[in-house]
C-alpha cells in the first residue's frame, strides 16, 4: 500500500519534471539532461496514462470525460512513439512534448 509520504515525494518529483520540461526550450539544457529527462518522463507519461486507461473503465464510452482521456491516450502514445532527434534542440523539444504530455494527464487523473 502507497503510504502519502510517498505520493507527496512522487508528486514533487513529478512537479520538478514538469518544470524542468517546460524550461528545456527557453534553455537549452545539455543532452544528458536531456536524455534523463526523456527516461523520467517517459515513465511519468506511461504511468499516468495507466491511471487514466483504468478511470476510463468507470464512464460510458463516448461520453465528454471518456473522450477527453482518449484523445490525450492517443497524444500520450504519439509522443511516446517519437524520440530525441539528431539534435539538441529537438532533444529539448521532444522533452518539453513529453512534459506537456504528463501534465495533461496528471490534471486528467486528478493528481
Amino acid at each position: 500500500m502507497t503510504n502519502p509520504t510517498d505520493r507527496a515525494v512522487r508528486d514533487q518529483t513529478l512537479d520538478g519534471l514538469l518544470a524542468e520540461a517546460a524550461a528545456a526550450v527557453v534553455v537549452l539544457p545539455s543532452i544528458a539532461d536531456c536524455e534523463r529527462l526523456e527516461r523520467d518522463l517517459r515513465w511519468a507519461v506511461r504511468d499516468l496514462a495507466d491511471q487514466v486507461r483504468g478511470e476510463m473503465g468507470y464512464l460510458p464510452r463516448g461520453s465528454v470525460d471518456w473522450n477527453r482521456r482518449d484523445q490525450a491516450l492517443i497524444a500520450a502514445q504519439s509522443t511516446l512513439t517519437g524520440g530525441l532527434g539528431d539534435g539538441l534542440m529537438s532533444a529539448a523539444r521532444h522533452v518539453a512534448a513529453l512534459g506537456e504530455r504528463a501534465r495533461e494527464l496528471r490534471e486528467i487523473a486528478g493528481r
